[in-house]
């Protein structure tokens, strides 16, 4: 009878053992269809508030990207509502959250997301995610990038590094350069007709350009360029005199140039259809650390506030940048 009843005390903990088993897989596998409907959710959310948006903005900037949203009724301080069904039963419901903010000055759309992933038998799972759409940072995409050019401009040859695979074949598309950008924000001083250099590429002025000697407007008939006007690859390393094209008049800068003079500061973007015709130019040279109050000194606070570490954030965080 001792026997019998452990063989009984055995066969039912493992009858329960096994149930408790099966209950605790079904379990995980209903929370685990859960989650990925509160992940379908979120997918759907980019896709509302990232990719429909731009569709609707009028131009890439942080500005248009609030004025698509009012249209889309999620405005600062509102919240919008989104449910969608899934194939296997499994629906889910978002609900997204903004607030308008600012970092340094510069505009920030904060958009705070709350995914809720729901079963036909109520099994449910909750996602949040933070997206923060912003100004992107200034892309260093040019060779050399300055405030006043002077003697640089001497014997001065600026090309990308698809040189050094050699020469382009103007015929086959697969040697082409890519082509460099130089900017000049102030101040472009050459040689009166000496050699000066060129540069594989466009070469953007903002600012006065005149020859060192004489004090005559214009650039050195020695520079030169191997971009022609319309193109964005390097086809050809035969040299050729600029073609100056001046911002003042927008249609002017309409197509790629080799040589932009009076480019455009980010307060005249509205004659160009809010963008930049050929890229960013910054309106002054971006410093590592930003010289918030404009005093030319870096403060402590300045310090601070520009280099310090940003605290870390949520596992399913999202930034979005536009230029």
């Amino acid at each position: 009878m001792v026997f019998l009843f452990i063989v009984v005390i055995v066969v039912s903990v493992a009858a329960l053992t096994s149930l408790s088993n099966r209950r605790n897989a079904q379990y995980a596998l209903r929370t685990s269809q859960a989650q990925f409907a509160a992940e379908a959710g979120l997918e759907r959310a980019v896709v509302w508030l990232w990719y429909q948006a731009l569709e609707r903005a009028a131009a890439p900037s942080v500005v248009a990207y609030r004025q698509a949203l009012d249209g889309m009724g999620l405005t600062d301080g509102a919240t919008l509502r989104m449910e969608g069904t899934l194939g296997d039963g499994g629906r889910f419901e978002v609900r997204a959250s903004r607030r308008d903010t600012t970092r340094l000055g510069e505009p920030q759309v904060e958009l705070v997301v709350v995914s809720t992933g729901t079963l036909s038998d109520g099994t449910t799972r909750r996602l949040r995610q933070v997206l923060r759409v912003a100004r992107a940072p200034f892309p260093f995409e040019y060779a050399l990038l300055t405030n006043k050019a002077d003697c640089v401009f001497c014997h001065l040859e600026v090309r990308s590094m698809d040189a050094f695979r050699g020469e382009p074949n103007p015929n086959d598309p697969s040697t082409w350069w890519r082509r460099v950008k130089v900017g000049v924000l102030e101040d472009l001083v050459t040689r009166d007709d000496q050699e000066v250099g060129g540069v594989h590429g466009a070469l953007l002025v903002r600012g006065e350009v005149r020859q060192q000697y004489g004090g005559q407007p214009g650039l050195s008939s020695r520079y030169y360029t191997t971009l022609q006007p319309g193109q964005t690859q390097i086809r050809s390393t035969a040299r050729r005199s600029p073609t100056p094209a001046d911002c003042a008049v927008p249609s002017n800068c309409a197509t790629p140039q080799n040589l932009y003079l009076n480019y455009p500061t980010s307060r005249d973007l509205a004659r160009f259809g809010g963008r930049f015709p050929d890229g960013e130019l910054p309106d002054s040279f971006p410093l590592p650390v930003p010289d918030a109050n404009g005093n030319r000194l870096i403060d402590d606070q300045e310090w601070l506030r520009g280099g310090a570490v940003e605290p870390a954030k949520p596992k399913r965080n999202l930034r979005c940048w536009l230029d």
